[in-house]
């Protein structure tokens, strides 16, 4: 793996005025950028002159400088302009003050003012410290301002209070609430705040050191690092070597730097809609994406090569691979005989309905040693409409219809179509599927929500808000965290035939404890971090987040899973899927959330509709948010 370098700025009163003293003097030791006071640019002639602004090109100033605003609340529109001017990429305000609603009603003022004036890429930094009361101002004023896009924040790390290990504690839990309610663009760290080895070098204490590995393992891709020389430090490089050290640690490099990492990097909190696997054909390199998977199809042939094991000697074995797509299964079905030494006679069909996957598959027939051994024979069929002579002699049926909430690409309708032409020995891999639920906070997640509402459809129409927040997203989930442990919504099991396949889930939420160790709601359960004491802080939700397991075989033996608690590591054909909410909802200390989830089904589409409910510890009623997508008015899956 590559070393990856922090992006890590400088902060220094010494020369804050000067930009280019400041570049000249940092650069040289691997700082990225500066932070310069903005000058005040309002009310007649500007007396503030500065000599750098005369030397510096203007693409430092667009990559390499972070803007400071000085001054009261009420002067802020004086320093702004200078930086929309200048193109810098973003501002630090002054830390809020106990002024909310006046702090609140400036920024949100500010932000539409710059969005107008610098465009989506400029940000403001709100500093706030890793404390609760900072958090509990900082959701108030966001919350007051409606989530605008370019403000995020500076997260402070503070001294330690008291006992480490008790302080430590909190603050992990303090930081997976922020993550959350962020986002946040930046952390800062003091130069105070660091202690001197026995050579005499700058380090961190413990409780330090563990609170900025976890925010890089869960964030250091997005994030941006700022040290704040406060002591009139001169030994700046060291400092930037320890802060470097602690992200090239393995246990950072392994999450941060690996393929697994960098192939995410595009998809990180991108909203995606689902699949219409009936209605629309995947695109040739779609299919190589999910291919490339190698957890997926290893688990599918352990699976197979189960059910082949068992297998007669001499028996005729017909295998369906349904949806085969460019047909990974099928290899992975004749691997699977190899492998089990079965005496069965094999014969493999793969069904695809996609033209130009069959064309595909057509030439692996003809060209692939494999293939051409076990004479695989591609039939071009919906696998609903397939025919009844290949059906009734199917002994094992493979499938990957899945999607990231298990049934939401019609696994259900499609399989039990098929299923009931049959026979009722027959065994299907997968052979059931569970759907799971739990409320996630991600204010980036719902600023990207509330974008979506201004791009046009497939008809060249605006989205507009209704649509863009009563459908659900496929996403891989970055700056969020899931706020409670996962729960079981529905079950669906192959063969069992049911008549109807709608589903209706509801789940209280009321103990959060040991949901830190679900960090983002995507990946494996962190022990590490895990923690049995209660969240007793207010907390943001912004959505819900759906996720699924399968099992394989049907005893239970071969998994896969997306859901934190049961994640199949090293597994990433499939991320959650984001239920958002239409506006985010506060949760008091120790508060319930209840949803409620249907999925719904007519003769032409299958939709889900949701809806949440707060209360506090005692069960009263706080709020409810509406019913989202009611009658599949904004979003459906077409049969």
């Amino acid at each position: 793996m590559t070393e990856v370098s922090l992006l890590l700025g400088y902060q220094d009163d010494t020369f804050s005025h000067d930009v280019a003293v400041a570049l000249q003097t940092v650069r040289p030791e691997s700082f990225d950028y500066v932070v310069t006071d903005l000058p005040h640019v309002g009310g007649g002639l500007n007396i503030q002159t500065r000599s750098d602004i005369t030397v510096v090109e203007a693409k430092w100033w667009r990559t390499s400088v972070v803007g400071r605003c000085p001054g009261s609340i009420e002067e802020w529109p004086n320093y702004l302009p200078w930086a929309w001017h200048m193109n810098l990429p973003a501002v630090i305000l002054p830390t809020p003050d106990d002024n909310i609603p006046q702090y609140s009603q400036q920024l949100a003022s500010l932000a539409l003012s710059a969005l107008q004036e610098a465009g989506g890429s400029f940000q403001l930094w709100v500093p706030v410290s890793l404390d609760a009361a900072s958090i509990r101002t900082w959701q108030k004023i966001i919350s007051a301002c409606q989530y605008p896009s370019l403000v995020g924040v500076l997260l402070e790390i503070p001294p330690i209070d008291g006992d480490p290990r008790e302080h430590m504690t909190k603050q992990m839990t303090l930081l997976h609430n922020m993550i959350g309610c962020g986002p946040i663009k930046s952390f800062s760290i003091r130069t105070s705040l660091f202690l001197t080895n026995r050579q005499g070098y700058p380090t961190l204490a413990k409780p330090h050191q563990y609170i900025i590995g976890y925010l890089l393992k869960r964030l250091g891709r997005t994030l941006k690092v700022l040290l704040i020389n406060d002591t009139a430090a001169t030994n700046r490089g060291n400092f930037q070597q320890y802060l470097q050290h602690l992200r090239n640690r393995d246990s950072v490099t392994a999450v941060l730097d690996s393929s697994n990492a960098q192939d995410e990097h595009d998809y990180l909190d991108a909203l995606q809609k689902p699949l219409q696997p009936l209605q629309d054909h995947l695109l040739f390199a779609t299919y190589e994406v999910f291919e490339g998977d190698p957890i997926k199809y290893q688990r599918y042939q352990d699976a197979c090569r189960s059910f082949l094991i068992e297998r007669q000697a001499g028996t005729k074995t017909l295998v369906l691979v349904v949806g085969a797509g460019r047909g990974p299964l099928v290899t992975a079905v004749l691997q699977a005989y190899r492998a089990s030494q079965s005496a069965t006679l094999l014969r493999v069909i793969a069904v695809e309905k996609n033209p130009s996957a069959v064309l595909y598959l057509q030439s692996k027939q003809q060209f692939d040693p494999l293939w051409q051994q076990f004479k695989v024979q591609v039939v071009q069929s919906d696998l609903r409409s397939l025919e009844d002579q290949f059906c009734q002699q199917a002994d094992l049926i493979v499938s990957e219809l899945l999607g990231s909430f298990g049934c939401n690409e019609l696994s259900p309708e499609c399989l039990d179509t098929l299923l009931k032409r049959c026979r009722p020995d027959v065994v299907s891999v997968p052979t059931r599927y569970t759907s799971f639920l739990a409320p996630v906070s991600s204010l980036k997640l719902h600023q990207e929500v509330m974008a979506q509402s201004f791009y046009p459809d497939n008809n060249a129409r605006v989205v507009g808000q209704q649509i863009a927040v009563e459908t659900p997203y496929v996403v891989r989930t970055h700056a969020a965290s899931q706020m409670f442990p996962e729960q079981t919504c529905w079950t669906f099991e192959h063969p069992t035939i049911v008549d109807d396949t709608s589903r209706k889930a509801k789940l209280v939420f009321r103990d959060n404890r040991g949901a830190i160790a679900c960090g983002p709601g995507y990946g494996a359960v962190d022990e590490m971090v895990a923690s049995s004491e209660v969240d007793t802080e207010p907390w943001i939700v912004t959505g819900l987040l759906g996720t699924f397991s399968a099992d394989l075989s049907p005893d239970g033996v071969h998994k896969i899973s997306i859901a934190p608690h049961s994640f199949s590591v090293g597994m990433f054909s499939w991320f959650p899927l984001y239920f958002p909410l239409q506006h985010p909802v506060h949760i008091p200390p120790q508060g319930i959330i209840d949803t409620s989830i249907w999925r719904k089904i007519d003769e032409k589409r299958v939709w889900y509709e949701w809806m949440a409910t707060v209360m506090d510890a005692d069960g009263n009623l706080l709020s409810t948010t509406p019913i989202h997508n009611p009658g599949g008015r904004s979003s459906h899956v077409s049969l």
